[in-house]
């Protein structure tokens, strides 16, 4: 027996591969059976595709060809209209000139520099009580709130962005999450050594056995982000974010998906996402254990189309339709997880709101609003056409075309003209002629001008509301004037920020 038990300890043991690690899973993640998974993949696809029709229906206007705008072309006109990007054209000529003044970008600006103190500002806001129960609660809960808004979680910037896009596009939706980060320390923590049975050991000098962990530190913040125009979708007879299905859609990181399931965020990510991900691997790798590290490496910034869904639906099948947000991957029709709102927020509703800055004359009621992008697109592309008309006139003025005879001793080629610089030619009155060019760029200036009036009277993003007079010659003249001006302007956006 005791030769048997020699033999086996100088065997050589076999290396056993090490476990891979268990996904922990949130307690409130919502588990279902795979026919429920399908049904609920099913019905969030279907939802995706009725939104994006509605959106399909609606009217955008048209461009000057007379072509019908879809919502793509709108919305890539409008951020093409604020960052100034032209289609490169040759008509009248090539290389004509094609700029743009970016009148709207500077609308937005200006109106963005007052909105924005007006909506945010960390030492004027105030709190309220929700209930009755918190009016005792208000003085500390004050100061808790502006010690988290100025130093903990500021939210300067996202209000920054927030009045901006507002202001340009006329809608916005807002997502609060909770952050949750943990970041290794240099400092580490001593934790006693124990056995199987959760006794302390001793090291050989009778001092309790000792070793160190390293220490993290858990950071939790609020969270808001702004989605786009183009990610989010809602049926045509929507009107309030928190009972209508609001569906929206990213494209992710693979990695950020693993993480969220580590995290007990997601599931179904390692064991249904990973195997239907398609990544180039070389075809001279034959290994299979290299060609998995190199698809796990591959995979790690591949993007994947992942559909967060906010609706109602009667998952435990008692009749009675819960408030729910859900994750799938579009493309691979997967159940990625999902949760009731009730277990999110304390009062069940969910973390989205819709802000318009405009309504629309006929739809009131509706989730949609007018920007001043859309507002101000028509007069600013018609004043840099008026301008690019004024800036080819004086090219043409300046470099005037020219005919000339081919029979002739004219090298057109290497004609070159230039101050004080002259060209021999025989019959320069016959053989060389340049027809004048009389453009009245005045009447374009006043154009250009009888534009920048209409566009101050749409937006009011005018010198008379910002509290100047510059148009008027002289100056605001006496202290009183300035004063009603200045006054003029603050009433002028008391509404808004109000």
């Amino acid at each position: 027996m005791a030769a048997r038990e020699l033999k086996d300890e100088l065997m050589p043991q076999e290396e056993m591969a090490p476990p891979k690690p268990v996904p922990q899973v949130s307690p409130i993640q919502i588990f279902l059976d795979a026919a429920n998974q399908t049904n609920l993949v099913d019905v969030i696809l279907d939802d995706l595709s009725k939104a994006k029709d509605d959106r399909g229906k609606k009217e955008y206007g048209t461009t000057s060809k007379g072509e019908k705008l879809t919502f793509d072309k709108w919305y890539k006109a409008l951020k093409d209209l604020y960052y100034g990007n032209r289609i490169a054209k040759d008509v009248p000529w090539k290389f004509c000139s094609n700029r743009s003044l970016r009148m709207s970008t500077a609308i937005i600006e200006l109106l963005h520099a007052r909105l924005f103190p007006a909506v945010w500002n960390e030492d004027s806001t105030r709190w309220r009580p929700g209930e009755e129960t918190d009016t005792p609660k208000v003085e500390r809960i004050s100061k808790f709130m502006n010690w988290w808004i100025k130093v903990w979680s500021p939210h300067r910037s996202f209000f920054d962005s927030w009045v901006k896009n507002v202001a340009a596009f006329g809608d916005v939706l807002t997502e609060t999450t909770w952050e949750v980060e943990e970041r290794m320390t240099s400092e580490k923590n001593q934790v006693p050594v124990t056995d199987e049975q959760g006794q302390p050991l001793t090291n050989q000098d009778g001092s309790p056995a000792i070793q160190e962990e390293p220490r993290f530190e858990r950071t939790e913040k609020t969270l808001s982000r702004i989605i786009a125009k183009d990610q989010w979708y809602m049926f045509e007879d929507a009107r309030d974010e928190q009972k209508d299905t609001v569906v929206i859609t990213e494209a992710l990181p693979y990695k950020m998906l693993q993480d969220m399931e580590s995290q007990g965020l997601l599931m179904n990510v390692t064991e249904k996402l990973r195997p239907l991900l398609n990544v180039p691997i070389p075809g001279e790798i034959t290994d299979e254990s290299e060609r998995e590290r190199m698809k796990d490496i591959k995979l790690r910034n591949t993007l994947v189309k992942v559909v967060r869904w906010y609706g109602h639906y009667d998952i435990d099948g008692t009749g009675y339709e819960d408030s729910i947000r859900i994750y799938i991957a579009e493309e691979q029709r997967i159940y990625l997880g999902g949760v009731r709102m009730k277990d999110v927020t304390k009062s069940g509703k969910r973390p989205l709101q819709i802000t318009k800055y405009n309504h629309l004359i006929d739809k009131p009621d509706s989730i949609e609003g007018e920007g001043v992008l859309s507002q101000s697109r028509e007069l600013s592309e018609e004043i840099d056409a008026l301008f690019n008309q004024m800036s080819d006139a004086n090219t043409l003025s300046v470099l005037r075309p020219g005919f000339y005879d081919p029979s002739g001793d004219v090298d057109a080629p290497v004609l070159n003209l230039a101050p004080n610089k002259l060209q021999p030619v025989t019959d320069p009155s016959h053989n060389v002629f340049f027809p004048t060019f009389d453009i009245p760029t005045e009447r374009l200036i006043n154009s250009i001008r009888l534009v920048l009036e209409f566009i101050e009277r749409l937006t009011a993003a005018s010198s008379y509301v910002f509290g100047r007079e510059s148009e008027i010659v002289g100056g605001s003249g006496t202290a009183t004037r300035t004063n009603a001006i200045m006054q003029s302007a603050e009433t002028r956006f008391s509404i808004p920020a109000d």
